[in-house]
């Protein structure tokens, strides 16, 4: 997998952030750019233990794509920073 500058906060074909959708078996973590900071950063990583561990369980690969389609309409909405923290 190849790292790309979005210009986004959700990443396409990451679930939650982190699970690969086309191969839920590849994690991919790293600083959601400056915009969460290390916070977002340290929670990500212990929901990606959880999620190998399997105290998450990840959905069917449609249903990861559905979600993150879902989260991305939601995101596409939002006009600033400002208004995403309200």
């Amino acid at each position: 997998m190849r790292g790309r500058s979005w210009t986004t906060a959700l990443r396409p074909n990451l679930y939650e952030g982190a699970a690969f959708t086309p191969n839920s078996q590849l994690f991919y973590l790293s600083m959601q750019g400056l915009w969460y900071s290390f916070n977002m950063f340290d929670a990500l990583s212990w929901l990606t233990r959880d999620m190998i561990m399997g105290r998450i369980a990840l959905l069917a690969q449609s249903d990861m794509e559905k979600t993150n389609h879902q989260w991305r309409e939601k995101e596409g909405v939002i006009g600033s920073d400002a208004t995403a923290l309200c």
